[in-house]
């Protein structure tokens, strides 16, 4: 073996051009799937960033009666921790986002920070220690409410170093939040994480949530289970416990049950639908890169057969030159794993050095050790292919053959490899081909709004200053005025569920003078709230009545304005028209409200009907999140200045950040993750698989130039000779189109989950693709061709 591989590494160093060559392509393919395999490891392999990760687990709420998943109420929380054994911890928490003002001399600009509320026992729960300084205590819940503000704040080391300079005293020190002071208690590590994301600022659960009924179901819950207790003996409980709350409470929780589900199930359950048919497509580029580097190598085989046959006919051994193959193959292998571990090591180091919580991408040995198991898989296989041309070769037709001629079997095994990377190159060309007709799909589905230069400004209103409605529907008004008033803005509204922003919430509507609930289920509803320039703001088609207006303050009777959908739900099989004058409510202790008008759908989620929606007046609701909207005249964000000073004029300490437009909010729809794997897979593959068959045509060119100088001497027509080769080339690139077309189905079904209102067998993708794909196989025919008929018939002649 030693001998094999020291004449294999010689072999390697007599042809360097050659070895760059493969090992560079296998550099290309491995680097992708150890890049693909390194985000399915990330998600499922590494290890949660929590003491004793895989115990934690997320508790829901579920009404299987009436089809709701919600999240869990402060009281059945704490009657859960209360009750459990099987838990040794429960924590509750919500995200929000924080106004945090100037902290630091000469940093006068208020920023708006990510962070949430969340009980004192979250910290324990989720195994963390503060940096510094100390975490929640009881004493500490319920002391942050609208009146008082945050008495005490946990913030992050990361904001800790990049607002505080990395104060040493930051602990004890008061900052202004929401417009009012905390003292900041801790920091917490760099490591922090709270099921999604690593927050900014935390402060502990708030008086009015301590204080909400039973039906506000609206916090996140992880438990952690004690040792040696399973999941199952988890859900077993939390469902007994479940049962005896709705006996007891049968107002609030008849029908409601307890769901426990691993915290690493549900939180990445989405994505292990994604990234495992990335790392499948990913897998499939290494098929051709197999393919490719086989070629390689029985082109150089094809240069060594009559030394491989003198070896033979002296007697070595078959086994003996397999074997030798398939080291020059495993040691090429193994050059082009270590270089795509080298690659993948420096690119993950750097950008876990500038984004530390991409940790969990970092390369360890279960990277390490797919690639590794990829390598070795892969010299395996483009090894084989020339051991088996050698191993079995006519000994006398080789030796005869004076240098000019390839087997048989050699030639059809490198056409079979061309056929197979187009195939591949093809179903790639067509996943990625799906998901850009899906984009193109969504760019033109009717929203039902005019979507051109609309500006989207979320504001919080937090603190003393907006504890009452009268204030928050004050600051509402004068800012939408402010800001119609910038030159370039053409109108301006506020709302706080604007089109392709709006979240539905499964609500039970009722309907004055009847006695059930219109069909009797909740409705998944958008409760919105608007001003009265929303609908000209947005462009949005009043189909009966009147929308909101100045008039519907405080003071006036409670009106509201729902959508199509809506109203055809609540008074199926009549027009619209006759919605105008019912009363309605929306929630279990929502207000009743008059209908005064119905405007036509407007898409709230670019992929989903609408939902129903009711919408009432901001002076009657005034809640304290809204977006600002502006419609303006040129481009949207050369107004984001403009707006910031008219904010900061009126409050100072609120911040405005986030600001995109409506054609922003409408790409975070595209499957962007999908479509850019999938179109850097396929435009690799589509190289390599054009890259492939060059190779195989001018090989086969080559070995036929005595042929074609005979032929062109005997009076054959320089075209005949292009037409010959490019048929040649066709004719392998027909039959990969082909088998490609019939696994281009297959892709079609597995990506099928994405796509949404885009036929899995496009006939406009599968034309278009194939097309391309002939097109690229002519291009590649097409330079042995033009050499071919530019050689001399007498230099062919010659060519031994």
């Amino acid at each position: 073996m030693l001998e094999d591989l020291r004449f294999a590494v010689r072999m390697l160093l007599r042809s360097p051009g050659f070895a760059l060559a493969a090992a560079g392509t296998l550099v290309l393919g491995i680097v992708l799937n150890t890049a693909a395999f390194g985000v399915v490891n990330a998600l499922w392999f590494y290890p949660l960033p929590f003491r004793d990760g895989d115990r934690l687990q997320v508790v829901r709420q579920i009404n299987r009666e009436k089809g709701i998943r919600a999240f869990v109420s402060w009281q059945d929380q704490a009657d859960l921790a209360a009750q459990s054994r099987v838990f040794e911890g429960v924590a509750s928490f919500r995200e929000r986002t924080f106004n945090l003002s100037a902290t630091r001399e000469g940093s006068a600009e208020p920023v708006r920070v990510s962070g949430g509320i969340m009980s004192a026992s979250a910290l324990v729960v989720l195994g963390y220690e503060p940096l510094i300084g100390r975490g929640f205590t009881a004493e500490d819940e319920g002391s942050y409410d609208a009146v008082n503000g945050p008495p005490v704040v946990l913030i992050s080391e990361r904001l800790w170093r990049n607002r505080f300079a990395s104060d040493p005293g930051i602990v004890g020190r008061t900052v202004k939040v929401d417009g009012v002071g905390a003292s900041v208690v801790g920091v917490l590590p760099a490591s922090f994480r709270f099921v999604y994301a690593g927050y900014q600022l935390v402060a502990p659960m708030p008086r009015d949530v301590i204080r909400s009924p039973r039906t506000d179901r609206s916090l996140q819950v992880l438990a952690r289970l004690r040792p040696g207790v399973t999941p199952e003996q988890a859900t077993a409980e939390v469902e007994g416990i479940a049962e005896r709350l709705a006996a007891s409470l049968p107002a609030s929780n008849a029908g409601w049950s307890f769901r426990s589900a691993p915290f690493r199930e549900v939180v990445f359950g989405q994505a292990a639908k994604m990234y495992p048919v990335l790392l499948a497509f990913a897998m499939l580029v290494l098929l051709i890169v197999c393919a490719n580097v086989s070629n390689l190598l029985l082109a150089k085989v094809s240069a060594r057969r009559k030394e491989l046959a003198i070896r033979l006919s002296l007697g070595a051994g078959r086994w003996r030159i397999v074997r030798q193959m398939l080291t020059e193959g495993m040691l090429l292998a193994g050059a082009g794993g270590s270089l795509a571990l080298v690659a993948a090591s420096w690119v993950s180091s750097i950008a876990i050095t500038k984004y530390p919580e991409l940790a969990p991408f970092r390369v360890d040995w279960h990277v390490f050790g797919y690639t590794l198991l990829v390598s070795v898989a892969a010299g395996i296989a483009f090894g084989l292919a020339p051991a088996l041309a050698v191993s079995r070769p006519d000994l006398n037709e080789v030796l005869k053959a004076g240098g000019r001629s390839i087997t048989a079997g050699g030639q059809r095994l490198r056409t079979a490899l061309v056929v197979a990377e187009m195939a591949f190159a093809l179903m790639l060309l067509t996943g990625a081909g799906l998901l850009l007709r899906q984009v193109a799909a969504l760019r033109f589905i009717d929203t039902g709004f005019a979507a051109r230069s609309l500006l989207t400004a979320p504001l919080s209103l937090e603190g003393p200053r907006y504890a009452k409605p009268e204030a928050r529907a004050r600051f509402w008004r004068e800012v939408t005025e402010r800001a119609a008033a910038i030159p370039g803005v053409e109108s301006a509204a506020i709302a706080s569920a604007p089109p392709l922003m709006g979240l539905a919430s499964p609500m039970p509507v009722q309907i004055a003078g009847r006695a059930v609930r219109t069909g009797g289920e909740y409705t998944p509803l958008v409760s919105s709230v608007a001003g009265p320039e929303y609908f000209a703001t947005f462009g949005i088609r009043l189909i009966a009545g009147r929308a909101v207006t100045s008039a519907d303050d405080a003071r006036a009777p409670k009106v509201a304005v729902i959508n199509e959908t809506l109203a055809k739900h609540l008074w199926p099989g009549e027009a619209p028209a006759s919605a105008p004058g019912q009363r309605i409510r929306a929630g279990e202790d929502g207000d009743w409200a008059t209908v005064v008008g119905v405007f036509a759908n407007v898409k709230q989620l670019l992929t989903e009907p609408p939902f129903p929606e009711v919408l009432v007046p901001a002076a009657q609701a005034a809640p304290a999140s809204m977006a600002l909207v502006l419609r303006t005249a040129a481009e949207p964000r050369l107004v984001a200045g403009a707006l910031r000073r008219e904010v900061r004029s009126l409050d100072p300490d609120l911040p405005l950040s986030e600001l995109l437009t409506l054609d922003d909010i409408r790409e975070g729809f595209y499957p962007r993750v999908m479509l850019g794997g999938l179109g850097i897979f396929a435009g690799v593959a589509v190289m390599l698989a054009s890259l492939g068959l060059y190779g195989v045509i001018s090989f086969v060119v080559a070995q036929r130039r005595h042929e074609m100088g005979i032929r062109m001497a005997l009076g054959a027509d320089r075209s005949a000779v292009v037409r010959l080769v490019l048929g040649q080339g066709l004719r392998l690139a027909s039959a990969g189109v082909g088998l490609g077309l019939l696994g281009a189905f297959g892709v079609g079904r597995v990506l099928r989950g994405f796509l949404q209102g885009v036929n899995a067998a496009d006939p406009l993708v599968f034309g278009s693709v194939t097309a391309m794909m002939c097109a690229v196989a002519l291009a590649a025919s097409a330079i042995p061709a033009w050499r071919t008929a530019r050689v001399d018939p007498l230099t062919a002649l010659h060519y031994e």
